[in-house]
């Protein structure tokens, strides 16, 4: 009997040593990848994770808004909007999650809009599909942005690693044009600078519709 006891000793301890699992990590570098079709809309994807996130347009930000309306009740922690007290402490930190997702989906169409023209293993009309999509969303954001906040910081691939970027003129990142040049020249009173300026075309919307522009050329 104590040799049966020595024998399953040696085979349980010979079977925790084994190798169950082998990790090989690997990090990619932002360098070499954006290079493929399949990791281009993996890039454009992360555009709509913060869009569609519930502390931001994905619930929050409707209800946000809608709670001014005579239409609508707010309750709970909504209660201070619906009364029009002005924002408290929760309403303070939802706004400001709000703020952080919109640039957190900038940040994410300026890599893309840096990367894809880059993209090696992608064609020239999937190039410019892509690369307006993802200037198109930078769009929606400074959007919602400006209806809010009216002049913000305009962040784009060409300050992304700037710390302290300025305000700008309200209204001077997201205005409505009519030219189908990839500069327009926006001329309509409120919107931008005194006396118009140069804007990048980033969207258009519907056949001779308008255009979403952001920020100055």
């Amino acid at each position: 009997m104590r040799y049966l006891y020595i024998l399953l000793i040696v085979a349980v301890a010979g079977a925790s040593c084994k190798k169950t699992l082998e990790e090989h990590p690997e990090s990619i570098a932002a360098e070499n990848f954006y290079k493929k079709p399949a990791e281009v809309e993996a890039g454009l994807n992360a555009i709509y994770t913060p869009l569609r996130d519930g502390g931001g347009l994905g619930a929050l930000y409707q209800t946000q808004l809608e709670c001014y309306a005579d239409y609508f009740y707010g309750r709970g922690s909504h209660a201070v909007l619906n009364t029009y007290s002005g924002l408290d402490n929760t309403n303070i930190s939802r706004v400001a999650g709000m703020w952080n997702l919109f640039y957190l989906s900038i940040r994410n169409a300026n890599i893309m809009v840096q990367k894809i023209p880059l993209a090696s293993a992608v064609g020239d009309a999937d190039k410019a599909r892509y690369l307006a999509e993802a200037r198109f969303l930078r769009a929606l954001n400074y959007f919602y942005l400006v209806r809010n906040w009216a002049g913000v910081p305009i962040r784009t691939e060409a300050n992304m690693d700037s710390i302290n970027v300025k305000r700008s003129a309200a209204g001077g990142c997201v205005c409505a044009g009519r030219e189908r040049s990839v500069v327009c020249r926006v001329e309509s009173a409120g919107c931008g600078q005194a006396g118009g300026g140069s804007f990048e075309v980033v969207g258009q919307n519907g056949a001779g519709g308008g255009l979403f522009v952001a920020g100055p050329v």
